[in-house]
Order: structure tokens, then C-alpha cells, then sequence
């Protein structure tokens, strides 16, 4: 509503009630009254009606900070002393200060904040850089783990020979502990036991009354791979594979022609020995494994004997074939050494024993077994966030579209499940450890081959991990060079930020506008009184 509207309504108003009042009082009307009712009420009835005007109005705010104080165990003083007196000098620079403990989950995602601390702190990364940072004293450090790690092969054939080698302080005693055996040194080769699953493997180290352990598993396999033989009766050729296999861990199953259908739950490569053209063809449709092709024929039908070269070589072989030029043939889902009877040719001349052996290494080679890769520390401290990443992969070690999910167990209890924070293909997931022990770390992978296992040990020390966090040069090194600035060599204050808005302000808000409806209502009061109209 226009304020001259409101004007006019107010006047319309007071004279109205004025004329009401006091219009026909008397032989003489009451001006005075009258003027006074006017007055007031006529200013009251404005003051309701009126709209209220706008002015710009100013104001001078300090920016906003959020500082983040580090209180951790490590700070050399008191962290009650720190949190007290943290934002004194920032305030002196003209900030409006917000005090929090420094954790992750605190820093805020866009606007200033400032780090208070000793600078034992975890990496952080994917968060605002802070605008300062200041650094105090800290404890000093427990002395480092006597053990930094154990180099161990993950998986071995049962009854092989392990090589182990403890990471250790060169001047440390040294016990390791595998298999029911103890050994003294930081080098041992031992056998693995016949007994296949996980076995642990323990490192004790000692120096001037200290003593640290550290635990591992290896995982004892009856066999580091398979292969399958399809044929429907024993020829010479599966002989020398069994035998070949034998000798590198490798191991072998067999099923008839008549069975194809089996082959669709076997994942590993597969050797063919005969075999019709249909029957190859529905091997192809059942099976994505690479396959290595092979005769049956007997040993009387190769009359032939000559060379056979090819770049799967470095020399050439005398074998044994039938008509034609002897020949290997390779594409990207077989490889073709039929037309050659490899056990005759093996008994004149040993290089065809070792090119045989060559074929067998090159379909192992193709076949692409899917493993669960899991990385993870071999120890770490209570309260040290324990990061945890899982991937499929295949022979290649390129990583494959899998579910995986995974928990964490100390003894015979889950502590936790792991939470997948899915990048990519691999699983990368966390958790803190607040008691000391071993902790195994089973991951468990689902891919269109099937469903695969891992678990890891990872041994959490009775040391608070404060006590031997140092200074995180990385992170301080990264935030310099994002722009953060020490503190001590900040002297420039920050200026107020001006803030310029709209305020719409009543018109009749001011003490006169009131005092003159008071004196005129009280005027008018008394006047009534005194003449016996009230």
C-alpha cells in the first residue's frame, strides 16, 4: 500500500471518530478534543496501515574459520592447554573462530579451516586444503618395530621347498617358526608340510630386552594348477603330460569324450588326445579355456622323420609325423600339434621332450586362472586405520568385473565387515584395530568363472599408534604446495568482509512519532476529566 493511500486512510479514520465523539456535544463544539482525537488516533491508524520503508544498510563481518585442534597422545603439551589457547591467534587476525578436535570428518568441504597440532597425523587425501597450519612439540617416539616385514611365497605345492627371509634389524636375534619347526636366523628353506590350507608362519625378533612377533599364513596347495586330459582310452602322450606335470606341481584329471558336458565346471586349460572333427567343434561350444591338441594314432603310422622348426623354438626338432610337412599350427584358442607322435620322437631325440614340455608351458600360459589379489600391511599399531584393497585379476594381472565383499577376524570371532568403497574394479575398504593380536582378513570374490577366496594376516602390535607415528612430511609438503601457510610467518590481518543488504524499517518507528500520540491521548484524557467527560 502507497504510504499517501495510508495517509488518507489515517485522516479519513481520526476525523470520523473525532465527528463521532464530539459532534453535537454541546451548544459549542470541543475543538480542542476533538483536534487531540484526531491527533492520536489518526496517527495510531497511520502507524498500522503504513507500509514500511526500505534503506541499504551495512555491516562489517569478520570471516569465518574453523580450527582444528590435534590433542592426539603425541603433542608434547597439554592438549587441554592447546584447545584453550588454539584460536587466540587466529582471532588476532581478524577471524571469527570455530574450535573443533581434528579429525577427518571435521574438515569442512569448502570453507577456511586451519590445522593445530604436532603434524602426527594420517594421511588425508581428497579434502580442502587447510589456509594455515601450526605446528607444536611432540613426545618423543617409541622406538621402531625390530621387524618390517616377512618374504614368503602366498601359495606353495605341499612337500616343495619354501624360501623364507625375515625383514629384521641386522643386529637382532632371530626365530622362525613354520610348519612345527623353529629355525634360528633370518634365512631358512624348508619344506612345506603335506597337509594342504593355511599355515602360519611366526617371526620372533629380539635386541637389549626387546622382543617383537610377527605372524603370516602361507597357504599349502596340493597343486598350483590343472589340467584337463580329454581322451577315451591311455595313449603314451598322457604319460609324458602326467609326468611333466608331476614335476612342476601341476594337477591332471581326465574325462571321456562322451562327457563334454563336465567340462563346463572346469576352469583349467585342457589337452586333447584324438577326438573327432564334431566332437572337436562341441568342445569349442562348451569350453572358453585355451586348448593344446594332440594324436592317438599308434607309434607305426609315423613312419615319417624330419625336421620340425617354429618360433616356439630355439632349435630345431627330429620328430616323428605323418604325410605331409610337419607342423604346428596356433590360433587364439587352440594350439594344433596333431600329425606328430611326440613319445616316439621323444625316445630318439631329448629336444623333442623339451619342446613337448614347451607346448604344455604355452597352454598353461594361456589359460587365464582368476585369482583374488589382496594388499594389505603385515603389521600395523592399535588405533592405525588398516587399509584393505581386493581385486580380481587374471593370468595377466589384469584386473575383471567381480563382487567381492570381505570381513575382518581375530581368533575365532568377525570384528567387522568390511564396507566396499567399490573405484574401479578393485574393493578398497578400512577398519581400526583397538585390541593387539592377529587379525585374518578373508575377502571373497563372485566373477562369471565362479567364486574365489583370499585371506591375509595382518599382526596389530600393543603400541598405541601415537607413540610412533611421526611427522607427516608428505602431507605438510603437499598442503605448502596447495597454499596453506604456517602460522608464524602470517603478519597480514584479514580485513571484515562487508555485507550490504535490504532493511525494511517502519515509518512510525521513532520515539517522537510515539510521544506525540502519547501527549496528545493524555491531553485529551485530561481535558474529558476536568471538564466531567470521563
Amino acid at each position: 500500500m502507497p504510504s499517501i493511500v495510508a495517509a488518507l486512510i489515517a485522516l479519513i479514520a481520526g476525523a470520523c471518530i473525532a465527528a463521532y465523539l464530539y459532534y453535537k456535544r454541546g451548544a459549542k463544539f470541543p475543538w480542542d478534543l476533538a483536534l487531540l482525537r484526531f491527533l492520536w488516533f489518526g496517527l495510531l491508524v497511520y502507524a498500522i496501515v503504513a507500509p514500511p520503508y526500505e534503506t541499504e544498510v551495512e555491516d562489517k563481518v569478520k570471516p569465518h574459520l574453523t580450527v582444528l585442534v590435534d590433542t592426539s597422545a603425541s603433542l608434547g603439551l597439554n592438549g587441554d592447554s592447546l584447545m584453550d589457547h588454539a584460536s587466540e591467534p587466529f582471532v588476532s587476525l581478524g577471524y571469527h573462530v570455530d574450535l573443533n578436535d581434528f579429525a577427518e570428518k571435521h574438515i569442512p568441504s569448502q570453507s577456511n579451516w586451519a590445522y593445530v597440532g604436532d603434524g602426527h597425523i594420517p594421511s588425508i587425501s581428497g579434502k580442502n586444503t587447510p589456509l594455515y597450519y601450526s605446528l607444536h612439540p611432540s613426545q618423543k617416539l617409541e622406538p621402531s618395530s625390530l621387524i618390517q616385514g616377512i618374504v614368503v611365497p602366498p601359495k606353495v605345492l605341499a612337500g616343495s621347498l619354501v624360501n623364507i627371509r625375515a625383514l629384521v634389524n641386522p643386529e637382532c636375534e632371530v626365530t622362525l617358526s613354520f610348519n612345527g619347526d623353529n629355525h634360528r636366523g633370518r634365512l631358512w628353506t624348508t619344506n612345506a608340510p603335506l597337509d594342504t590350507g593355511y599355515m602360519p608362519l611366526q617371526v620372533i625378533a629380539s635386541l637389549d630386552g626387546r622382543k617383537d612377533v610377527l605372524e603370516t599364513s602361507i597357504q599349502v596347495s596340493g597343486s598350483l594348477a590343472t589340467i584337463l586330459i580329454v581322451r577315451n582310452e591311455p595313449h603314451p602322450h598322457e604319460g609324458m603330460i602326467r609326468r611333466i606335470c608331476r614335476k612342476k606341481g601341476i594337477a591332471v584329471k581326465t574325462v571321456n569324450w562322451s562327457e563334454l558336458n563336465r567340462i563346463k565346471t572346469f576352469s583349467g586349460p585342457i589337452i586333447t588326445l584324438g577326438g573327432s572333427k564334431d566332437a572337436l567343434v562341441r568342445l569349442e561350444k562348451v569350453s572358453k579355456v585355451p586348448a593344446l591338441h594332440l594324436d592317438i594314432t599308434g607309434a607305426n603310422t609315423y613312419a615319417n622323420n624330419n625336421l620340425l622348426t617354429h618360433s616356439l623354438f630355439d632349435y630345431s626338432v627330429q620328430v616323428y609325423h605323418g604325410k605331409g610337412i610337419p607342423t604346428i599350427k596356433i590360433s587364439d584358442k587352440s594350439i594344433d600339434a596333431r600329425g606328430i607322435h611326440w613319445y616316439k620322437s621323444a625316445l630318439e631325440d631329448p629336444r623333442s621332450l623339451s619342446a613337448f614340455e614347451q607346448l604344455i608351458k604355452l597352454v598353461l600360459e594361456r589359460y587365464e586362472p582368476v585369482q583374488l589379489m589382496l594388499t594389505l600391511p603385515q603389521q600395523a599399531q592399535t588405533g592405525e586405520r588398516i587399509h584393505v584393497s581386493a581385486a580380481a585379476v587374471n593370468s595377466r594381472s589384469e584386473a575383471i568385473p567381480a563382487t567381492i565383499t570381505g570381513y575382518v577376524r581375530l581368533q575365532d570371532k568377525v570384528t567387522e565387515n568390511l564396507t566396499d568403497r567399490s573405484e574401479g574394479l578393485s574393493m578398497n575398504s578400512s577398519f581400526i584395530p583397538h585390541v593387539p593380536g592377529s587379525y585374518m582378513v578373508v575377502v571373497e570374490g563372485k566373477t562369471e568363472f565362479g567364486t574365489i577366496e583370499n585371506m591375509a594376516t595382518v599382526q596389530v602390535n600393543d603400541v598405541d599408534i601415537e607413540s610412533v607415528r611421526t611427522f607427516n612430511t608428505v602431507q605438510f609438503n603437499f598442503w605448502k604446495s596447495e597454499g596453506s601457510q604456517l602460522l608464524s610467518m602470517v603478519e597480514e590481518k584479514v580485513l571484515p568482509e562487508s555485507i550490504i543488504y535490504k532493511k525494511e524499517i517502519p515509518q512510525h518507528l521513532h520515539w517522537w512519532y510515539w510521544g506525540i500520540v502519547l501527549f496528545a491521548a493524555t491531553s485529551e484524557w485530561t481535558i474529558r476529566r476536568s471538564r466531567g467527560l470521563v
